[in-house]
């Protein structure tokens, strides 16, 4: 099992998508090298949904629910952002479960709502 220590990969504010990028980057190639990943969030203390979706959330687009929740793991979580996590894997979940045409309807009401 490697072990990601997300406070130096990223920093102690994890918040913007780009950040999550990198995250990302490292958790797919270790997954993809058939090794488990651990992610240590110690260290950070600031953690925002967007760079979650960015960093974990898309791994559900790579791989199966199955694979994931067999190959990955983290500690280093508070209670709050051990919720905001998980909110982020079952919003992945239900989003790579979706239809295009779903995907589609969906983006046009968050265009909407925000004012594009």
């Amino acid at each position: 099992m490697r072990t990601l220590k997300v406070s130096i990969i990223c920093g102690k504010h994890c918040l913007a998508p780009d950040e999550g990028e990198a995250l990302f980057k490292e958790i797919y190639g270790t997954l993809q090298k058939g090794e488990d990943v651990l992610l240590d969030f110690n260290g950070v203390d600031t953690l925002a949904s967007s760079f979650l979706n960015t960093a974990v959330g898309r791994l559900f687009g790579k791989f199966d629910y199955g694979f994931l929740d067999a190959r990955l793991q983290w500690v280093g979580l508070d209670q709050q952002d051990e919720r905001v996590l998980r909110l982020v894997i079952e919003n992945a979940k239900e989003h790579v479960q979706k239809s295009e045409a779903e995907r589609e309807i969906t983006a046009k009401i968050v265009r909407r709502a925000i004012g594009e």
